[in-house]
């Protein structure tokens, strides 16, 4: 992945429809976005919830999103797919749930990701620059490797944005 990312603009709407312009509307100070493409892989994306329960205990400033992303549709099968969302995916405590409709060439050129056969996990400040990034479920390696990532990173008010 590039070295230096950017969350791109992009509009979500959350499975109770309000919209929300992210990077801006994160809540957290660090945000970790888990990132699939199909329902299909949510089994992968509800791997990271566990953990992610017990770094954001650990963690005031820290939000978590399960952002689901396709591509731009006509209006009404869009509605229909954010429908087939709020109804389909269990819903997490302390994670929100939300989805876009974005240019999956120019969102996937932004955030180095070269296929959405899988999920990716990020770790993005409140002014949308990602700290980390991780592909594929949630296993130990990552998942360390995501928690001392935080820990640095919640102690550098720089790095963490203000």
């Amino acid at each position: 992945m590039k070295s230096e990312m950017h969350f791109p603009d992009l509009t979500a709407t959350s499975t109770d429809g309000q919209t929300l312009e992210l990077p801006r509307d994160f809540s957290g100070k660090l945000n970790v976005a888990v990132i699939s493409f199909s329902r299909d892989q949510q089994p992968d994306a509800a791997t990271w919830h566990d953990a992610l329960e017990e770094l954001r205990r650990s963690h005031a400033n820290l939000a978590l999103v399960q952002l689901f992303v396709a591509p731009v549709l006509p209006y009404w099968y869009q509605a229909a797919q954010n429908a087939v969302i709020r109804s389909s995916v269990p819903t997490q405590r302390n994670i929100t749930t939300l989805s876009a409709h974005v240019d999956l060439n120019e969102f996937n050129r932004a955030l180095d990701i070269p296929t959405v056969s899988t999920i990716y996990t990020l770790l993005v400040n409140r002014p949308g620059a990602v700290l980390w990034a991780s592909q594929g479920p949630c296993d130990t390696n990552r998942y360390t490797s995501l928690k001392r990532t935080v820990r640095r990173v919640a102690n550098s008010t720089v790095a963490a944005g203000r």
